[in-house]
């Protein structure tokens, strides 16, 4: 390396040769980094640029809902054929139906000679059902809306003949203001 050897400083074209191809290849990498860079920056642009038009999208389609027209969408994209509900049972004819009133609605439920009815994870009848009590069912749809059960838990029960499950504790809080109570 002439240039360490070198006691006037002076500069050689050899160490300007080195220099210079040093350079070039340190910018020959920064150009294709901002190739590849600048690739993966489409890719990101257009990514953008289907989140904004689905976003203009769904703004169309609420504007359309508020004025009650309706986009060409097909009933078979917003059908569920299964569904859950918990809530309170509000009305019930034996072997009938149910009604169930959830935080948003009242659903009206058909029995089947199928449905299952749990109390605590086992069996119980139809007639343990009480008004009041807190149910989760599961339910399956048909095209023309009738919903038929296909299970209810009984997840609270305001039967007082009914058992409840005491195996397991409940917590209690203290009272809010307690004195000790003197033995004399």
């Amino acid at each position: 390396m002439s240039f360490l050897k070198q006691s006037k400083g002076e500069i050689t074209s050899r160490d300007l040769v080195i220099t210079a191809s040093i350079t070039l290849f340190i910018a020959a990498i920064m150009i294709v980094a901002f190739i590849i860079l600048g690739k993966q920056g489409d890719k990101t642009n257009q990514d953008a640029e289907n989140i904004i038009k689905q976003i203009q999208q769904q703004a169309k389609d609420e504007e359309n809902a508020a004025k009650g027209l309706t986009t060409p969408s097909t009933e078979e994209d917003n059908f569920e054929p299964e569904a859950t509900y918990t809530g309170t049972l509000s009305s019930h004819e034996s072997g009938v139906r149910i009604t169930v009133r959830t935080t948003t609605s009242e659903e009206t439920i058909q029995l089947a000679p199928f449905t299952r009815i749990t109390l605590n994870n086992k069996t119980a009848a139809e007639s343990d059902l009480s008004i009041g009590d807190i149910l989760r069912v599961l339910v399956e749809r048909t095209r023309d809306g009738t919903q038929t059960a296909t299970e209810i838990a009984i997840l609270r029960s305001t039967s007082p003949t009914v058992p409840t499950n005491v195996s397991v504790p409940t917590i209690q809080p203290a009272p809010v203001e307690t004195r000790p109570v003197s033995p004399y």
